[in-house]
């Protein structure tokens, strides 16, 4: 029975560590047009492909954060009585990355709503890891010798596949020096660099 109980615990605990692999976080500050901090906004993130909403309220410095959000397009609304509603359209969200969004509010009713789209890039300063989003629609429409997932790497800032190459080199670095997770588990071979598991690019 303790072995039993002991295992489950161990299961719940994997199934929380897996649900957190490669998850984003969006925080920021909103602030009024005088600069001053607001307190008490709502604020709610909704995944455009998925539909999924996340609500949080700013808190007595007028700072929120929104963590555990899957890699993706974002819409984010911000509202408090008094100030006109607010939505940006367009965050992206990277893998693995916190993004920083301020936002302002506007003194107004409800009837009238601000909204922003095709959002310039956020700023990165959260962390110093880079990442990049690879949509079903490019993994499924792009030719892909021997349909290897790796020549997806192409498409990311930063990243180059050399001619005849089997891996590639990112910021300039050794391809060894890379790293290669599959649903947040190492797929590198004892050998550095060398990738032990290629999926199909169907199951991406």
């Amino acid at each position: 029975m303790r072995g039993w109980v002991l295992w489950l615990v161990w299961a719940m605990c994997s199934m929380g560590v897996e649900a957190q692999v490669g998850t984003a976080a969006l925080r920021g500050d909103v602030r009024d047009q005088a600069g001053a901090a607001i307190p008490g906004a709502s604020v709610t993130v909704t995944a455009i492909d998925q539909g999924r909403s996340q609500t949080v309220v700013t808190d007595g410095h007028g700072s929120y954060l929104v963590p555990g959000l899957s890699p993706g397009s974002y819409e984010v609304r911000l509202e408090l009585p008094g100030f006109r509603p607010l939505t940006r359209r367009g965050v992206g969200l990277p893998p693995r990355e916190t993004v920083r969004l301020d936002l302002q509010l506007e003194v107004g009713g409800l009837a009238e709503a601000v909204t922003v789209t095709a959002d310039a890039p956020l700023l990165r300063g959260e962390s110093a890891s880079l990442g990049h989003i690879v949509d079903n629609k490019k993994v499924a429409g792009l030719p892909l010798n021997g349909r290897n997932f790796v020549a997806l790497t192409g498409l990311a800032p930063g990243a180059a596949l050399p001619p005849n190459a089997l891996l590639p080199r990112i910021n300039g670095g050794r391809p060894r020096t890379n790293e290669y997770l599959f649903d947040g588990i190492s797929v590198l071979q004892p050998e550095p660099g060398q990738v032990a598991i290629y999926p199909n690019v169907d199951a991406i």
